[in-house]
């Protein structure tokens, strides 16, 4: 690879929703992965098995089908990406989340129009034709299973235009439909109430129909005209700082106040409770699963599960570890034990 070229992204075989980068950079390097790929099979011909694989993905990169997946995929990916990140940000809420979600299908839908295919076509085929990569040609007709038979013969595209017109329509159709399916779930619906009770009674707006949205539910648990006047004693708080409250604001607060304060606003406790009991993300304890890759190396491969808790609780609470006192650390380390005053010392 040249000095000038930009350098290839791992591909996560765990996670697609983050890959854009990676297909970024398989277009931008395209030419320099297939002569790569040439160059690994004449290299291993006295592997025949090697040498097979080099030459089946070669293969792959010369064909039209391949250079338009990677990037449709890409197209597809850049504004998914971008969503997957942001909700995963460890103090997002699910009301957030909801707008977030709805800008992210706007931003699919815009994408969804004749003109966006056409200038992604244009530069499809201007980028086909400076690779090595075969022209575009429609699929060989095949007779439709007869599971799937309804009396016709099926619709076969006879412009080959129309063919690819199909398959980017449909990528984007089934991007907007997960992320709706993923967000209209009924139980995230009252969960995104609870939230937006909370929130907009402490930025003074109006909340009526959330309110009676999770009273359907919740019924007896809670005292709705007492949770109305507590909302308002929230508000009065958070009107004064003249921003508008996130969840974890309103949950900060209410811990300022202390076991007298938290009285005052008890059916406004629940409410954060409630919400809190069930995160509406769970990317912060799904982080823990990747450090523990991190901390427990193949060189570290007999540490013992005191020593492996002890340093993912370091790794885990970063921010938490930094405001601590190092010489009081080292003094309560030593007082442990007479061995280790006696190595060490005391302050």
């Amino acid at each position: 690879m040249a000095p000038q070229d930009p350098g290839f992204r791992t591909l996560c075989p765990t996670r697609w929703t983050v890959r854009a980068a990676s297909l970024q950079s398989v277009m931008q390097n395209f030419s320099v992965i297939q002569s790569s790929l040439d160059s690994f099979a004449d290299m291993a011909k006295r592997d025949p098995e090697m040498s097979a694989r080099c030459t089946g993905v070669a293969a792959q990169f010369s064909s039209f089908d391949f250079l338009f997946g990677v990037a449709l995929g890409e197209k597809v990916l850049k504004l998914v990406d971008n969503l997957s990140k942001a909700l995963q940000h460890k103090k997002m809420s699910a009301a957030q989340g909801q707008v977030l979600a709805e800008l992210t299908i706007k931003s699919l839908a815009l994408m969804c129009t004749e003109a966006e295919f056409s200038n992604f076509w244009e530069k499809l085929i201007e980028k086909q034709s400076k690779e090595d990569v075969a022209e575009p040609s429609l699929p060989r007709k095949r007779k439709r299973p007869c599971r799937y038979d309804e009396g016709s013969s099926g619709h076969f595209a006879t412009c080959i235009e129309d063919h690819y017109r199909v398959m980017y329509f449909s990528a984007f159709d089934m991007a907007i439909q997960s992320i709706k399916s993923r967000f209209d779930q009924p139980h995230y619906k009252i969960y995104s109430k609870l939230e937006c009770t909370l929130l907009k009674g402490a930025a003074g707006e109006s909340y009526t129909d959330d309110l009676s949205s999770i009273q359907e539910l919740y019924c007896t648990d809670f005292d709705s005209n007492i949770l109305q006047t507590q909302l308002l004693i929230l508000y009065s708080h958070f009107r004064e700082t003249a921003v508008t409250p996130a969840l974890m604001d309103v949950v900060d607060y209410v811990k300022s106040l202390g076991k007298p304060g938290q009285l005052l606003l008890s059916e406004v406790v629940k409410l954060i409770r409630w919400i809190l009991v069930a995160p509406a993300t769970n990317a912060t304890s799904e982080r823990t699963f990747s450090a523990l890759r991190i901390v427990k190396t193949y060189l570290r491969c007999t540490i013992t599960q005191a020593r492996l808790n002890h340093l993912l609780m370091l790794h885990v609470h970063k921010e938490a570890c930094d405001s601590l006192d190092l010489e009081l650390c080292i003094d309560d380390f030593c007082r442990e034990s007479e061995h280790r005053r006696n190595i060490f010392g005391s302050m």
